[in-house]
């Protein structure tokens, strides 16, 4: 991370004290990470990826070779993939009954992944699944999390 803390502010023409400002974040904090005496938080790779949205976050942690983001890459309206839940009126994070084929009672398909099969090569009839943690994420490459 240290080498590529480096690059990005060779790139964009910085120092540390300003990444640090911009980042809003103290400017010992970056020397830390820039010296290798820490390593990165969540928090601050998630400032890093919204204040630099062009930004690779597949370079930045999973070490891909292209530092910036294709210019359309992965930029479809949410919207296009969410289902429409408007109708329900209950909680967010309240426990569904969720039969084998991914469909709650009304029959609304909650996700397209399926539960492993059991042990014994018969899938379950039915799973109490709850939600512990919902993300947002906007098109402007910022997100809001909730968490029950």
């Amino acid at each position: 991370m240290v080498t590529k803390l480096n690059k990005l502010l060779e790139t964009e023409n910085l120092t540390a004290t300003k990444l640090a400002k911009i980042l809003e974040i103290q400017p010992s904090g970056i020397s830390h990470l820039l010296s290798g005496r820490n390593k990165p938080s969540y928090d601050f790779v998630v400032k890093l990826l919204q204040r630099f949205p062009r930004i690779n976050p597949d370079w930045l942690l999973l070490d891909s070779d292209k530092m910036y983001r294709a210019d359309n890459e992965g930029r479809q309206p949410a919207q296009a993939t969410l289902p429409n839940v408007t109708a329900h009126t209950g909680s967010l994070f309240e426990t569904q009954d969720i039969n084998a084929a991914g469909s709650d009672s009304d029959g609304m398909i909650m996700s397209d992944r399926r539960m492993p099969d059991a042990e014994d090569g018969s899938a379950p009839n039915k799973h109490k699944r709850s939600i512990r943690k919902i993300i947002v994420l906007y098109d402007d490459h910022t997100f809001e999390s909730f968490t029950e």
